[in-house]
């Protein structure tokens, strides 16, 4: 499975984690900003309780949430 190309070696190696990209080449590391930079506490997350659930995911544990609309 190819990942993204990497900026350091060339190679299709990028793969991303919880909260940051990593290189399986040759190492190179990448933090991604909760909520893409855009700021904000997030919504809490029923798992570790803390305000980093953004786009559905928790920044700070990974569980997937899901949220229906109250009607």
């Amino acid at each position: 499975m190819a990942g993204k190309k990497c900026p350091e070696c060339g190679k299709q190696t990028l793969f991303q984690n919880k909260n940051e990209i990593k290189c399986s080449t040759c190492g190179s590391t990448a933090t991604i900003p909760p909520n893409e930079g855009k700021g904000g506490r997030g919504k809490q997350c029923f798992n570790c309780e803390k305000y980093k659930v953004f786009n559905g995911t928790c920044h700070e544990c990974g569980t997937v949430h899901t949220y229906r609309d109250s009607e």
